[in-house]
């Protein structure tokens, strides 16, 4: 005689209300885990890339969740939580063991490290796989639609491409000594680029 056990772990409360009040984001089946009082953690490491939802869609269910009171810790993915040059991001990624964005620039341009990144969840490969959809007037992915194991993801400028200069929220990390990014107004504001989408 067999005895099967099955090992049921509880959805976090907040996850459970969450899946009811955002649209479409039962259908995903998250990898949600409690690391305590109010604190999940969501891990990317355990998905396949078709059960992947839109950075949109994460965004709605973390807003969601902190909406409830809780805290998210984003695992095996990225979780970019203002709007950030792509400048910055490349930056952020440098010296990560995965994907790197590689800016192919002029030396004096200021547009490419300064295009809009963000906000964004997801893994990496689906979160630039977005972004460069949604930028495609503005700039050249390449590769066009990277996968998880891809190392590099070489980012050039089109000529002349459709952008207008916009006020930045909420970003505070430093630049390194002689970056392009950021450029900031007369009075000391910084701002960001962003492409007319297609």
């Amino acid at each position: 005689m067999f005895a099967i056990w099955w090992i049921y772990t509880p959805v976090p409360k907040e996850v459970a209300i969450c899946e009811r009040l955002v649209p479409g984001s039962t259908e995903l089946g998250f990898n949600f885990s409690s690391e305590g009082e109010k604190q999940l953690k969501l891990n990317f490491g355990t998905k396949k890339e078709s059960q992947q939802g839109s950075s949109e869609l994460y965004l709605a269910f973390i807003a969601c969740i902190n909406k409830e009171g809780a805290s998210v810790r984003v695992v095996n993915g990225v979780n970019i939580v203002d709007v950030e040059p792509l400048g910055e991001v490349a930056d952020h990624w440098k010296s990560s063991a995965d994907m790197k964005l590689v800016l192919s620039i002029d030396a004096d341009s200021k547009v490419l490290p300064n295009l809009k990144f963000g906000p964004a969840v997801g893994t990496k490969a689906n979160v630039v796989g977005e972004w460069c959809a949604k930028t495609k007037a503005c700039v050249t992915c390449n590769p066009e639609l990277p996968k998880e194991d891809t190392a590099f993801v070489e980012i050039t400028l089109k000529p002349t491409p459709p952008v207008t200069l916009k006020q930045v929220q909420g970003i505070s990390a430093p630049p390194e000594a002689g970056s392009l990014w950021p450029i900031e107004d007369a009075k000391g504001t910084r701002q960001y680029y962003e492409c007319a989408h297609p």
